[in-house]
């Protein structure tokens, strides 16, 4: 017999006596796998629509998550190119609840004003503005842990700025990075007033963990390279630490294993038998030499730390991977990592310098 977990009376109490906008959910036992266990989502989808549709189960927390399943290419310019995301996560209300209670957390606070605004022209607290509410949430840590930064901070690197700006010990530059859908995709998706209430599939096919990883390392290229020019980052001082920080609950469910073959590739996991695999061969790490895309040695040179953030809290779900051509050491990878503010993490770091440099030696990637 399967038992949930305990909810104490003052949980009903909260939800049956008081406003919603002032419910500490803090104090709420979060929803467990075994609440959605037997779940099922009911689609309200028109008539018109449902042709050539089929339902998706609900997604279980810890189990693989459907994603990008068309081929994931490049254009004849080698810049990435977005993937079709099918079938399409359902919005739901909990994050509609947290991206409002990040926008209410945020007003009167100077520094965000600008945010607010961008996301009130862009149509508010709606899933369409995946990649500025995943903003309000970083913008909702930074402020409660009592931090003054400055929004889209220009950096002078071809026009472009970086999502925040802000000085602890060191002063830190980090891009935010939502991994979201297609525009086609998105146009097979149903909503109500509510948030997404349905799943839609529009094209056959079950994308793979080695898909997924493959097309966030295109992503995250995005970031330091646009039309073959540098963009967003310059080139390291002393004292400044630049981050860009990727969100990964649209794309799949990583173990810590495929996220330190993304950043490091196969030579740094223990296990051998964890490594991913993409044509016949291991998929290889940003921070490799041998990893020749476009925009990979700017990564290289340019980002301090890389981070995957994986849903729920910031500061203790998001796994922190140091760039080893800019850190000598594990060391001073997290000497300076200690002084980020929003992490009670410690970052990985990983350097076969004997390895790379029999690789780089000839052009490689995924």
């Amino acid at each position: 017999m399967i038992i949930r977990p305990f909810k104490p009376r003052e949980y009903f109490a909260k939800l049956l006596n008081i406003p919603d906008e002032d419910i500490d959910y803090s104090e709420i036992p979060p929803t467990s796998d075994i609440d959605w266990q037997d779940a099922e989502v009911l689609l309200p989808v028109p008539p018109e629509k449902s042709e050539g549709t089929e339902k998706q189960p609900t997604p279980v927390h810890g189990e693989p998550r459907p994603a990008p399943s068309q081929a994931l290419r490049e254009a004849d310019t080698g810049t990435p190119v977005e993937a079709t995301v099918s079938p399409i996560w359902a919005w739901n209300l909990d994050k509609k609840r947290e991206g409002q209670r990040a926008y209410n957390s945020l007003q009167g606070v100077k520094w965000a004003t600008p945010l607010l605004k961008a996301v009130d022209r862009s149509g508010g607290i709606a899933p369409e503005n995946a990649s500025l509410l995943w903003e309000l949430k970083f913008a909702q840590k930074l402020h409660s842990h009592g931090i003054s930064a400055e929004y889209e901070y220009a950096t002078k690197i071809g026009g472009s700025s970086v999502d925040f700006r802000f000085i602890e010990t060191f002063e830190w530059l980090v891009e935010l990075l939502e991994i979201g859908v297609s525009v086609a995709a998105a146009e097979a998706r149903t909503s109500d007033d509510e948030g997404f209430s349905g799943l839609l599939r529009t094209s056959p096919g079950k994308q793979s963990d080695e898909e997924g990883m493959i097309l966030v390392q295109q992503k995250i290229l995005g970031k330091v390279q646009k039309d073959q020019q540098p963009t967003k980052f310059p080139e390291p001082s002393k004292g400044i630490y630049h981050v860009i920080l990727v969100d990964l609950q649209k794309v799949f469910y990583p173990d810590d294993e495929m996220l330190q073959q993304i950043a490091y590739g196969a030579a740094g996991l223990v296990d051998s038998t964890a490594v991913m695999c993409w044509q016949g061969k291991p998929i290889v790490g940003l921070f490799d030499p041998a990893y020749q895309k476009p925009g990979a040695d700017l990564l290289r040179k340019r980002v301090h730390f890389v981070g995957f953030y994986q849903g729920s809290d910031v500061a203790t779900n998001t796994v922190y991977t140091a760039n080893p051509h800019l850190f000598a050491t594990k060391g001073d990878a997290q000497q300076a990592f200690q002084k980020y503010p929003i992490s009670s993490t410690e970052c990985l770091w990983y350097c076969p310098r004997s390895i790379w440099s029999r690789e780089s030696s000839h052009e490689s990637g995924n």
